[in-house]
């Protein structure tokens, strides 16, 4: 039986590519006609099938069009599709994939809640088939949520195609991975909604079984993608030119919560993020600041070639404050510190990113021992294996390492920071070590959490201070502390 039309939501055209997809495609088509939103259009395109697609597809009764072609391949079956869409809104489902219940709902719900996004990506779940038959739904394995370019998992805006032209019908495999490219380069408003959107099926039969990065192309689909973020920006290090993608968590604070307590009862975190000029890395820092699930927080942003905040970083946060006039590195922080609003406190560096997890898993702690006032975690550096390492940054950065370098790990309280007093601008180098040797000495140890919480990115170019200047910070900084053990004892 048809479900009712609701005429105030859009249309949704459901675009079915198949090829030979008799042992799961029912299961398909009935996810899609158990989806809670209508109205709802289901476009199959048989891409040259010679079993029995065509007889179970006629089987089913709905709004369900169905048309074949000779074999041409996924994207051309896609395009087809698009084509014959009614929908001012365009889905993706495999044949062998599944749908939960609400995945149209919900992901259509962002569109009229964020008029402005073009494309939502949910979450998606692999299960595992150990045969194929009848009863195949028993001893299926089904692993966790996670995020990757997979068409199933979205709804987009049918104008995207407009904007970004069709699928390449030269790929035979990545062709989903090609246009999400594309999207992201075309600086399309896209938004994560941390859903599960689709139901992956494993059945070693996929089209990729077997396959490897080389055998499908995917290599050559970033290298093309490289080249064209070269060609229009100009030389390109890396993806950190790429828009940032919204979370809906960012947006719908009402779906957070950390424990038992709501964001209201949570301390304010104030974020102090400070980057070098030329960090390559600060939409991975934020990135990782966004994922972290907590509110309430502000970011304060030390970046002295910044004249103002980017949207990118403005919309991802209530409050942002950027740090743009300062001397050194030490001079930056103390004034981030007399702008930042929070009970407690937290440093990122640029050249690197936070673990998932990190603030709730701090927050927590902190609040189940309130006389531990001084939160570290560990800090793991991550070594580009196919870059070559002068010889004089892999020992300065050992000195580093063995020194601690633990700022980008510290959750504090800001009780702490007002005793302990200001970063010191002569220790160059030294200028973190230095204020958590004189805040332990001052009686607040740092209690360590097992937990790696700072992630290094190590670049060949890294800036870092002489050897020598660094030597002599540190020494300063064992010289102060044993005077102030001293005049202690």
């Amino acid at each position: 039986m048809n479900k009712p039309v609701n005429l105030d939501n859009p249309l949704v055209s459901v675009i079915l590519p198949v090829h030979n997809g008799e042992r799961l495609l029912s299961e398909a088509i009935e996810s899609i006609l158990e989806q809670d939103y209508q109205p709802l259009e289901i476009i199959i395109v048989d891409d040259g099938s010679t079993d029995s697609t065509a007889q179970i597809i006629t089987s089913f009764e709905g709004d369900i069009h169905y048309f074949y072609q000779s074999n041409s391949g996924p994207a051309a079956a896609r395009n087809f599709g698009i084509h014959k869409a009614k929908g001012d809104f365009i889905a993706f489902i495999d044949s062998d994939d599944l749908w939960p219940k609400d995945k149209l709902l919900q992901q259509m719900n962002c569109f009229k809640a964020f008029p402005k996004v073009e494309i939502v990506q949910g979450l998606i779940s692999r299960t595992y088939f150990s045969k194929m038959d009848k009863d195949r739904k028993k001893g299926v394995e089904i692993d966790f949520s996670f995020i990757y370019t997979n068409l199933g998992s979205m709804i987009m805006r049918r104008s995207v195609f407009d904007k970004i032209e069709y699928f390449d019908e030269n790929l035979t495999f990545h062709e989903d991975t090609d246009f999400w490219l594309r999207a992201r380069e075309a600086d399309l408003h896209i938004l994560i909604q941390r859903k599960l959107a689709l139901i992956y099926r494993i059945h070693g039969r996929n089209m990729t079984a077997g396959q490897n990065v080389e055998s499908t192309g995917f290599l050559n689909i970033l290298r093309r993608s490289i080249v064209r973020r070269r060609k229009t920006a100009g030389f390109v290090k890396d993806i950190s030119n790429l828009t940032f993608i919204p979370d809906l968590l960012i947006n719908d604070k009402k779906y957070i919560s950390n424990g038992e307590k709501t964001p209201e009862q949570l301390p304010l975190v104030s974020i102090i993020l400070y980057a070098n000029d030329d960090s390559a890395n600060l939409h991975q820092a934020i990135a990782s600041i966004r994922d972290q699930g907590y509110y309430p927080v502000e970011l304060v942003l030390i970046h002295s070639s910044l004249k103002q905040v980017p949207a990118y970083i403005s919309d991802a946060f209530d409050q942002t404050r950027l740090i743009n006039e300062y001397s050194n590195l030490a001079a930056g922080l103390n004034a981030a510190l007399q702008r930042a609003n929070g009970e407690v406190l937290a440093f990122l560096d640029a050249e690197g990113a936070w673990a998932p997890g990190k603030l709730k898993t701090q927050i927590n702690f902190l609040l189940d021992h309130p006389a531990d006032v001084c939160i570290v975690g560990r800090t793991r550096n991550i070594i580009m294996p196919d870059v070559k390492y002068p010889l004089d940054l892999i020992n300065e950065y050992s000195l580093r390492k063995r020194t601690g370098d633990l700022l980008s790990t510290l959750l504090v309280r800001r009780s702490v920071l007002e005793q302990v007093g200001e970063f010191r601008s002569e220790l160059t180098g030294m200028e973190e070590t230095d204020w958590l040797l004189r805040a332990r000495d001052l009686g607040f140890p740092q209690k360590m959490l097992p937990q790696v919480f700072f992630y290094r990115f190590v670049e060949p170019d890294f800036h870092i201070v002489g050897i020598d200047k660094m030597k002599s910070a540190l020494l300063e900084s064992v010289r102060s502390s044993v005077h102030r053990k001293r005049n202690v004892s």
